[in-house]
């Protein structure tokens, strides 16, 4: 079982740091797309672009492309569970 999978089971007052580790340690790169963590987190990439949306994962705009920062995305985890 990945580190990521571990801390979603046992998820209990995580913090971001350990999400932004286990995150790390799935290949998700420093500045990722949605598709990228959507495919680590095995939600939908429509989820993900929804909570970007709604301003609940912090994005920035390159162009037409979003990106993520792995930092955001492990804070949005720990603030979701």
């Amino acid at each position: 079982m990945s580190k990521l999978a571990q801390l979603a089971v046992n998820s209990a007052n995580k913090s971001a740091e350990e999400y932004e580790r286990a995150l790390s340690e799935s290949g998700v790169p420093h500045i990722a797309t949605i598709s990228q963590v959507a495919t680590v987190l095995a939600l939908s990439y429509s989820f993900i672009w929804s909570q970007v949306a709604q301003d609940n994962i912090k994005s920035t705009r390159c162009g037409w492309k979003f990106r993520l920062l792995r930092s955001d995305v492990a804070k949005w985890l720990a603030n979701h569970r």
